[in-house]
């Protein structure tokens, strides 16, 4: 009934079909994957974080899509505009049940607190069943919309080692794929000061310069990367 809803343009019907579809099949990752879009939709973000955490209770985290996790991240914790009302998701943990309590509008920032909350064990769950680039990439952009620099710092440092695929510096692609990731941990690491860290960052960059140099000595990539060196002196 909810894909009927969908065709026919009805998001509202749709989502209410699909929240009592999850209720009866909890282990359809496809189910999941279109209240997750309907929800996201509506802006019921609580809803949304309650779907992804369930992909990965099913072992499911490669269904999970990461453009939209990406919306989530910066509505949730990078957008500035009001939230729109919506109904609050709370989880019972030891159950996975869901009840839910109609949020209000002058509630706008303990609904984004909690939201953020929440989405901050998503990621937790998330780091810990991959090595994804593209994930750590993600923890990063959340750690810095909260203003979590150490925490932003770490993720970015894991990222990049992430990308570092065994031969990445001889093919043109993983190569600037390293220097983008080193470029977006550089400021970082300059803007947290730690001494320690910029030490072993600044080994790191050197090294990455070496390898890409030798077969890429030309490239912009490499240039750039010898500039932002300096910022670490």
């Amino acid at each position: 009934m909810g894909t009927v809803y969908s065709q026919l343009g009805e998001t509202e019907g749709a989502w209410r079909s699909y929240r009592e579809a999850v209720k009866h099949n909890r282990t359809s990752w496809k189910i999941w994957q279109n209240y997750i879009l309907l929800s996201l939709r509506m802006r019921k973000f609580s809803y949304c974080i309650l779907g992804l955490r369930q992909l990965l209770a099913i072992g499911a985290s490669d269904k999970i899509d990461h453009d939209i996790l990406a919306v989530i991240i910066e509505e949730i914790c990078g957008n500035p505009i009001m939230l729109e009302t919506e109904e609050r998701a709370t989880v019972d943990q030891s159950s996975g049940s869901s009840s839910a309590v109609q949020g209000e509008e002058g509630k706008n920032d303990e609904l984004r607190q909690q939201q953020q909350e929440r989405l901050g064990e998503l990621m937790e769950e998330l780091v810990a069943s991959t090595n994804s680039s593209e994930v750590w990439a993600m923890r990063a952009r959340f750690d810095h919309l909260r203003g979590d620099l150490d925490g932003e710092v770490e993720s970015r440092g894991k990222e990049l080692r992430a990308v570092q695929v065994a031969g990445w510096e001889l093919q043109l692609d993983t190569f600037q794929r390293v220097c983008f990731t080193t470029m977006k941990l550089v400021p970082a690491v300059a803007k947290q000061g730690d001494k320690k860290t910029m030490y072993s960052t600044k080994l790191a960059l050197r090294k990455i310069i070496k390898m890409a140099g030798e077969r890429f000595p030309d490239s912009k990539e490499v240039a750039d990367l010898q500039e932002i060196l300096k910022t670490l002196s």
